[in-house]
């Protein structure tokens, strides 16, 4: 991973970010995110697996959506008193409401109930669940600018996700009883990553850099740090999608 020189305190927001995409093991993460099993059964497996797994991913993403608020209300109960992180942590709790919307919407069209029902009827999977666990963790124990900055690349991951999963089945929505408005909270995600405003991604870009360059300022950077807490959030990712796809399903699609 490489240790920190003494100029990494005083990299700036898009120099961090570039120094990441050069980081070994986070490369290593991504990669095992981007050729992930799962998104080969999403384009050779069976309708029914097919829909499986989005239908999953859906219900897991119920609880994460739940977790995010939360953790949101905590890092503002931290760091309400500035402003710059303020807007920044309450604009990212109200922008999850579109993501809701969406989910809640895909979630139906899969025939995975309502958010109140995947509450109350699903039993959450503890692998997926550790996105929620370590986001949260970050949120409360980070400092704003390594959070803002792990928020924005951790994002991007899956906004390219997203778009792999609406690439790997767009030739067979007719087949899978779908259309890509149905399948929406992926749609979203991935056209945020290309730079679409649907879900103000630039704006929560510029949010992340505002608040990176308000924490240099306040406070003096820790890399380390924030490559730490970068390293929980991508594990967290790469273990969701893990979690997704059952053993005896991988078994049955282990030579594609």
């Amino acid at each position: 991973m490489g240790s920190m020189s003494k100029d990494d305190s005083t990299l700036s927001f898009w120099e961090v970010v570039a120094k990441v995409d050069k980081d070994d093991y986070l490369y290593d993460i991504k990669q095992k995110v981007f050729n992930h099993r799962l998104l080969k059964i999403l384009r050779k497996g069976t309708v029914e697996d097919r829909q499986d797994i989005l239908k999953y991913i859906c219900k897991e993403q119920v609880f994460i959506s739940e977790a995010m608020v939360a953790a949101c209300d905590i890092a503002l109960k931290l760091h309400g008193s500035n402003r710059v992180y303020k807007k920044y942590f309450q604009s990212f709790r109200d922008g999850n409401a579109p993501g809701r919307k969406e989910l809640a919407n895909t979630l139906s069209m899969l025939g995975g109930g309502t958010f109140d029902e995947v509450l109350q009827n699903h039993r959450p999977d503890p692998r997926a669940q550790t996105y929620s666990g370590v986001f949260t963790h970050v949120l409360a124990s980070q400092k704003p600018a390594a959070t803002a900055l792990a928020m924005h690349v951790n994002f991007r991951t899956f906004g390219v996700v997203c778009m792999h999963i609406m690439d790997a089945l767009k030739h067979d929505l007719g087949e899978l009883g779908l259309t890509e408005e149905d399948l929406g909270f992926f749609g979203m995600f991935a056209v945020c990553y290309s730079g679409d405003m649907n879900l103000d991604y630039t704006g929560f870009m510029k949010g992340s850099k505002l608040v990176f360059e308000e924490g240099v300022i306040k406070e003096k950077f820790n890399y380390k740090e924030f490559i730490n807490a970068l390293c929980l959030l991508q594990h967290a990712e790469l273990e969701f999608f893990d979690a997704i796809v059952p053993e005896e399903m991988m078994i049955k699609y282990l030579k594609i």
